[in-house]
């Protein structure tokens, strides 16, 4: 559901007034959906283990085109989220971008292009396909999608974090395009 107004957040309302897409959140939805969750993608640069690091490897290329940096001086590094998910992933993000800092020409500030985009909705459709009872949940799904995590004292969002969500609403409103 694709909406302007955020919705009472906190794990005590996930799943009530939203669904939080975090493989902390309260949903088997939500953390199915998480970027960090297994699941076998086959895309152009080969097959990876998780949207997490699909994402990541589609990012730190495109890094690399914004810098004038050839792909190859990285791809021995970016290879690794081939086959990686869970909490895996996110530590691996971090080794990574420590290793592709040591080369002072690549800018790691990059933001995802439109195409980049796509090509995470078409790995979002796959995922959703490759586990119909989470298809069809999805598809019926009526709360809005976020992203945050919590601490013991605090909530953590930023609207960085909401590029994701929108990308799982995008393909869900193609899916029911499709299926409905």
């Amino acid at each position: 559901m694709l909406t302007n107004s955020m919705p009472k957040l906190g794990q005590q309302f996930d799943g009530e007034t939203h669904l939080c897409i975090n493989m902390n959140g309260l949903t088997p939805l939500g953390r199915f959906l998480a970027t960090p969750a297994y699941v076998l993608l086959n895309t152009e640069y080969g097959d990876f283990e998780s949207i997490e690091g699909y994402y990541r490897y589609l990012l730190y290329r495109e890094c690399c085109k914004i810098s004038g940096v050839d792909v190859t001086e990285i791809l021995s590094s970016i290879d690794q989220f081939k086959t990686t998910s869970g909490l895996a992933a996110v530590k691996l993000n971090a080794t990574i971008k420590a290793q592709l800092r040591k080369i002072d020409r690549l800018i790691l500030q990059c933001e995802p292009t439109d195409e980049i985009a796509l090509c995470i909705q078409r790995a979002i459709i796959q995922k959703l396909k490759s586990n119909t009872q989470f298809m069809g949940a999805a598809l019926e799904n009526q709360l809005p999608l976020v992203n945050y995590y919590a601490t013991k004292d605090r909530l953590v969002t930023d609207e960085r974090f909401q590029w994701y969500p929108k990308q799982v609403e995008n393909a869900i409103y193609l899916m029911r395009e499709l299926y409905q």
